[in-house]
């Protein structure tokens, strides 16, 4: 169901992104003319995000799997009518999981690798020239 909806969801996306690029667009080019009103702009715009934000992201599920009849954005604010708190709670902590596993992801790709130096070095394997200073050896520099 997905794969035939596919070409909805890509056209859908691609005027979303390109409201997006032009707020922002919008947004500089206010900052740049008028900076009070570009500061006023973004406190205005930062609220309108975080509210937003639910909205934003039920509307692509809403995309795939709602009714065709029924465009997207009409569908995800009906299914939000009334639950605004609870959802955006629940989209808040799927959030905070997600930061986490990917700060934790970066972990266990950055340990190996900085052990896997440090071993390097222990071992005194020699460095390129191009990493070193004129005043550091070519040699090991950590042992």
């Amino acid at each position: 169901m997905a794969i035939r909806r596919l070409p909805r969801w890509i056209g859908i996306g691609l005027i979303w992104t390109i409201l997006f690029v032009a707020a922002w667009v919008m947004t500089f080019l206010t900052f740049v003319a008028a900076p009070v009103v570009g500061i006023l702009l973004i406190l205005v715009l930062i609220p309108l995000g975080i509210y937003g934000w639910p909205y934003f992201t039920l509307a692509p599920v809403a995309l795939v799997l709602g009714p065709t009849d029924d465009p997207p954005a009409r569908r995800t604010i009906a299914t939000m009518r009334g639950r605004w708190g609870s959802i955006a709670g629940r989209i808040f902590l799927l959030n905070l999981t997600l930061i986490a596993g990917l700060i934790f992801q970066v972990g266990q790709q950055l340990l190996p690798v900085a052990a896997t130096v440090l071993i390097y070095d222990y071992a005194d394997g020699p460095l390129a020239a191009d990493l070193t200073t004129p005043d550091q050896p070519a040699a090991s520099t950590f042992s």
